[in-house]
């Protein structure tokens, strides 16, 4: 079966300290994972998010999110 955007649920949040905190703590664990990349996986992790789709591999390393690549889907 062939997924599109309108198969996935979006939401806009606004950053917040347990959101930058967290983003630290990833950027700090994980090598190869830029600033505004641990913003992101973080944000997905405080938004509870099921999945975290990119077309970076260097993202599949970040072991608390579920990172899936589109080319997976």
């Amino acid at each position: 079966m062939t997924k599109n955007l309108n198969d996935f649920e979006f939401q806009i949040l606004e950053s917040n300290r347990a959101i930058t905190h967290k983003a630290a703590e990833i950027r700090a664990k994980y090598s190869g994972v830029k600033g505004m990349d641990s913003i992101h996986l973080a944000t997905s992790l405080y938004a509870k998010c099921d999945i975290f789709l990119t077309n970076d591999t260097r993202l599949k390393q970040v072991s608390e999110v579920n990172v899936v690549l589109v080319d997976e889907l």
